[in-house]
């Protein structure tokens, strides 16, 4: 029998770029790296300031080093297991169990204080745990033999195939305990290639492609055909120094050659031609909307190759016949990496900086890489180059193309949470290792590039 129109199935289908799914216990992202499945969520969810919301986790509290939590009532796991306080410290031990320390819970400070409230303790003393938890990789998974197979979850979403590096396809989950999703069916393709991706949305294989880069946008058909949406400036692009060198990529210890480069950095145009004009010059790590920061959070830097030239002249660094500059028998030159997590996303970036390095007498020497493995193999965890140039997306954030006769679906929009965020132009520079971070947050409010 056929389905009325009020009773047919609603899909969608939508392409990203790789499958970075990962089923080993160890770093465990199955379902919860992007896409995000929505099979299983969060304690708390950002809101739009991306302060922590109440999810899973109805309320909290924190005090003298330990949290307070109470549990929403009313929620059951997709295997029917009731969510509550033993199952909700269950999870978030499994979590625990996986390579990555980002919550740093000290597993022996669990609490039961009562079927929906629990208590615990951070292993470092953190007091930013809760705000943690918004990222979707601490989603809380459901007791499984095995959830690469079978991830059970709180999510409006269930499993229905998978394919690696080629689909994930779920279907909504009827007893989701919250708002039921609009689209009964979501399929997500893998199509590493970015003109693949947009002919496979151009042809109309596909509804909606997500991991849209400055280069799709620069050849995105103007004819109507696709329309761009977009969100807050969420993404950044940023260009790291290596400060832990050794010769011949130690030149960026000095100060005032970092200084130096900020000031020569054209932002207004590199976010101009970047994201075709939909690009935000920052100030700093983090743009000023998020946490409240204000647009006054960090000075940043402007556009001075002027300046930029008379901090190296007063560094000693001078200008040579051949327009590079040179200090005691040493040529000024620089070796930048682009990029992570593959050069087309930052493209044409690096060759723009070239010419602004090279209008203040500093050469540049361009490699690109397009295999974030070999990126990071290779220069990054070598410390075998000075520069190293990346883009990076926050959660929460959209920067999609949609068919035009889709793009008045109403569950289009809700989709959201699924794809990246955009944003671009600053210069964050610090060094490689595992304070990376760390350091960048605490650089973001220093004068220091």
């Amino acid at each position: 029998m056929a389905l009325t129109t009020a009773q047919a199935e609603t899909s969608l289908t939508v392409a990203v770029k790789r499958d970075r799914y990962s089923v080993d216990e160890k770093k465990f992202t199955f379902t919860t790296r992007r896409p995000a499945a929505q099979i299983v969520e969060t304690g708390v969810k950002p809101d739009e300031n991306f302060l922590p919301s109440p999810l899973l986790f109805e309320s909290w509290d924190y005090s003298d080093g330990t949290y307070t939590v109470t549990l929403r009532q009313g929620v059951t796991f997709s295997d029917g297991t009731p969510f509550d306080a033993n199952s909700a410290i269950a999870a978030l031990r499994l979590y625990d169990k996986g390579k990555s320390d980002f919550l740093q819970i000290d597993q022996d400070s669990f609490q039961k204080l009562g079927d929906f409230e629990i208590s615990f303790r951070s292993e470092k003393g953190s007091a930013l745990v809760i705000e943690n938890m918004t990222h979707r990789g601490t989603s809380l998974f459901g007791p499984s033999e095995n959830r690469a197979e079978n991830p059970v979850g709180t999510g409006p979403y269930l499993l229905d195939s998978y394919d690696p590096k080629q689909q994930i396809t779920v279907v909504r989950n009827e007893g989701y305990w919250g708002d039921a999703p609009s689209v009964d069916k979501l399929t997500f393709r893998f199509i590493g290639d970015d003109n693949a991706r947009m002919l496979a949305l151009q042809n109309g294989e596909v509804d909606v492609i997500g991991e849209v880069t400055p280069q799709m946008m620069l050849s995105m058909p103007k004819d109507g055909s696709v329309v761009l949406h977009e969100s807050r400036p969420v993404r950044y692009v940023a260009l790291l120094a290596n400060l832990n060198g050794a010769a011949p990529f130690d030149i960026i210890q000095d100060y005032k050659v970092r200084q130096a480069l900020a000031w020569a950095i054209d932002r207004d145009t590199i976010a101009s031609v970047l994201f075709d004009g939909r690009g935000v010059p920052a100030k700093g790590i983090l743009p000023g909307w998020m946490f409240n920061l204000g647009d006054d959070h960090t000075n940043g830097f402007g556009y001075d190759p002027a300046k930029a030239g008379t901090i190296l002249d007063a560094a000693g660094w001078t200008m040579g016949a051949d327009g590079v500059r040179e200090k005691d028998g040493r040529k000024l030159s620089l070796r930048l990496v682009a990029a992570y997590p593959n050069v087309s996303s930052v493209k044409p970036m690096p060759e723009m900086l070239d010419q602004m390095f090279a209008a203040v007498g500093i050469d540049i020497d361009l490699i690109e890489v397009d295999d974030s493995g070999v990126y990071g193999s290779t220069y990054l965890d070598t410390g075998e180059a000075d520069l190293v140039d990346l883009s990076r997306y926050r959660r929460g954030g959209s920067l999609y193309g949609v068919r035009v006769e889709q793009q008045h679906r109403p569950d289009i929009p809700a989709l959201q949470p699924l794809y990246l965020g955009h944003g671009v132009g600053w210069l964050q520079i610090h060094g490689p290792g595992p304070a990376c971070g760390r350091n960048a947050v605490e650089g973001a409010r220093s004068a220091d590039p």
